[in-house]
Formats: structure tokens, C-alpha cells, sequence
């Protein structure tokens, strides 16, 4: 089985797109996992080595399918696909994960995830300055700092009014709560405190055309503190494209974009 496993691997190298490749593979999904570590670490220059191999019992268990597992940090994890942000700074090349518990809106969220393969991506910041809520959340969690990014995606096949519930009033509740749900997620495996998340305010959404295509226009405040750094942490933040620590902001603000489509795909 292990020459097997070498040669597909091989084969796998060849594609454009091997994690794709992997899901059409009749393997047992524990070693679709193994796979998809390998590609991280050979393919994408992504150095996994404690990303554990040893808890993947979950990976045979059906309802955790669509969040393609990789393995396992603190808790089990799974692949969602890759994209690139561009940025003033350049271009953030992020694979993006997320862990079984929010395995009850997976399907949705790797909806909204291949919708953003498709587009463009671009995302700028700025620091602001101390206020009333940086004051406090430094009593809480330490060093914090304001910033505001707008992301902008612009794609191709949905026109502007297939996604009327991003914009609807009625629902800015419910959509506070999914984004929030979907935050405190990756801000626990990053080892931010998910308080933190609370702090979180999305300004404005607009959906437009432009030159043929539909534009996703967002903007948001974060209150954002420094993450715990360890292995697993350093690990993890590879696997998003963050080099430093300014352009975690960013990458949230990816998953709160990501929120948004996968909210206006839910019944």
C-alpha cells in the first residue's frame, strides 16, 4: 500500500489542482488526509510537522466529509480550498481551514468557498486609533489595537440580485450571530481570546456590477490582539499565508467575507 500511496502521490504532483484531485480518489478518507498533508508540505512549500497524523479516527465518520480532513491540531480540522488576497503590501496566497465544529454549515461554507476560488479578492487596512474599546480589551486580553479593513470580491455568475439577504435589515441580526459563530472558530485555533471576536463590527455591504461582473463590497472594524504564539499557532498561520502578524486582520476579514456568501446560501 505504501508504493501505492508514493506513486499517487507522484501523480498528484502533476495536477494544478491535487487537493482537488484528491477527492475523486477511491481511498478510505484517513488517508485522503495523510494526502492532503503531503500536498501542504510538497506542493505548497506549507511545513506541517505538527499538524498530528495520529487522531484521524474522525475522518471515517460521514458528517465530517465536507470539511475534507487534514488531521489534527488541538482538535480535528479540515481543508476548504485556496485562494489569493491581493494586497498593497502584495499578494497573500491562503489556504483556508476550519475545524468539526462547524461541521453543521460545512456544505454551505465550501459553496461560498468555491465562489471565491473564482473571483478576485482584494483587501486593504489601516490602524486606527485607540479608543474606549482598545482601552478595555487590553484589561482583558493585553495588547490590542483597532483597524478597519474594506474587501472588495469581485466574480462572475450570480448576478447582484441572487444575494438580496446580505442586505436585508431584517436579518442583521442572524447575520451578526453566523459571523460571529464563524470568527470565534478560527480565533479559538489561533489562540486569540474569542472575546475578542465580540469586538468585531462589519460597517457596510454593498453589492454592485461592474463591467459585467457582480462586486462584494465590505467593510468592518476589528479590535485585534496578538495570538499565542506556539508550534501549533506558527503551524497554523502558514497554512493561511500570514507572514506577519498585521496581516491577520486581513485574513479575518477573508473568513468574514466567507460568513457573508455562506450565510446568504443558507435556507
Amino acid at each position: 500500500m505504501s508504493n501505492e500511496l508514493i506513486f499517487i502521490l507522484q501523480e498528484l504532483k502533476k495536477s494544478p489542482r491535487p487537493l482537488e484531485k484528491i477527492d475523486e480518489l477511491r481511498l478510505n478518507e484517513n488517508l485522503k488526509a495523510l494526502l492532503r498533508r503531503k500536498i501542504l508540505e510538497e506542493c505548497f512549500k506549507t511545513p506541517v510537522p505538527f499538524l498530528s497524523s495520529t487522531i484521524t479516527d474522525f475522518a471515517e465518520n460521514p458528517v465530517y466529509k465536507d470539511l475534507k480532513p487534514i488531521g489534527s491540531m488541538e482538535k480535528p480540522i479540515g481543508y476548504l480550498g485556496s485562494l489569493i488576497v491581493k494586497t498593497s503590501d502584495g499578494d497573500i496566497y491562503s489556504h483556508l481551514i476550519l475545524d468539526l465544529n462547524l461541521v453543521t454549515n460545512a456544505k454551505e461554507i465550501r459553496e461560498a468557498v468555491r465562489l471565491l476560488e473564482k473571483g478576485l479578492i482584494t483587501a486593504t487596512k489601516k490602524q486606527l486609533m485607540d479608543d474606549e474599546g482598545v482601552i478595555y480589551l487590553r484589561r482583558i486580553v493585553g495588547n490590542a489595537y483597532k483597524t478597519e479593513v474594506d474587501v472588495v470580491f469581485e466574480f462572475d455568475g450570480i448576478p447582484p440580485q441572487s444575494i438580496p439577504r446580505l442586505l436585508k435589515p431584517e436579518e442583521t441580526i442572524l447575520r451578526k450571530l453566523y459571523h460571529w459563530f464563524i470568527l470565534f472558530e478560527i480565533y479559538s485555533l489561533l489562540e486569540i481570546p474569542v472575546v475578542a471576536a465580540l469586538f468585531n463590527e462589519i460597517l457596510g455591504i454593498r453589492v454592485d456590477s461592474r463591467n459585467g461582473k457582480t462586486v462584494l463590497s465590505m467593510a468592518y472594524s476589528t479590535y485585534f490582539t496578538k495570538p499565542g504564539y506556539n508550534h501549533f499557532v506558527e503551524e497554523l498561520l502558514r497554512i493561511l499565508g500570514v507572514n506577519r502578524f498585521e496581516d491577520i486582520p486581513i485574513i479575518v476579514g477573508v473568513y468574514s467575507l466567507l460568513s457573508l456568501l455562506a450565510f446568504s446560501m443558507k435556507e
